[in-house]
């Protein structure tokens, strides 16, 4: 893809990502939410760790690391982008997209706002946000490409 339209799809999954975390932020007050239907909540959480609310209150570390890899992955990128398929170069976008969207918040409001709230038969799924998606969904399409791309010289010229 042409670099203008990469910044654009980033720009723009950031831009969702930010708009729908300004909305719960000015909907909803810390630790609290609505049901939406059973299994599902709108909460208003801030995470300070990382995925899972794993080793929370390292708001800095984490953003110095978040920031770190998010400049590693555009830089590798910009450099591999023409020898990548479409499926790992959306995988990529959407990598970086969550990174950014989440620094942003790290950065701006000293944790990440959290307002996914999924849960079922007695398990509850740490609330996530549209850029935690985006993460998981690029890793995803990332994992998946390894296992069934058919030009296996992407792999190896990237």
């Amino acid at each position: 893809m042409k670099s203008r339209v990469t910044a654009l799809i980033i720009t723009a999954l950031i831009t969702a990502d930010q708009m729908t975390k300004m909305a719960i932020r000015s909907l909803f007050d810390v630790g609290s939410g609505i049901a939406i239907f059973p299994g599902f909540n709108i909460v208003h959480l801030g995470n300070t760790g990382i995925a899972f609310s794993l080793l929370q209150n390292n708001n800095t570390v984490m953003a110095v690391v978040t920031g770190a890899i998010a400049l590693c992955l555009v830089v590798w990128y910009a450099r591999k982008r023409q020898f990548l398929s479409k499926i790992v170069s959306v995988s990529f976008m959407l990598i970086i997209a969550g990174a950014l969207g989440n620094l942003i918040d790290r950065i701006s409001l000293g944790a990440v706002t959290d307002f996914l709230d999924l849960y079922a038969y007695g398990y509850h799924w740490p609330a996530f946000n549209l850029a935690d998606s985006y993460i998981t969904i690029g890793g995803a399409l990332l994992i998946a490409s390894v296992i069934f791309e058919k030009d296996k010289n992407v792999s190896h010229s990237a």
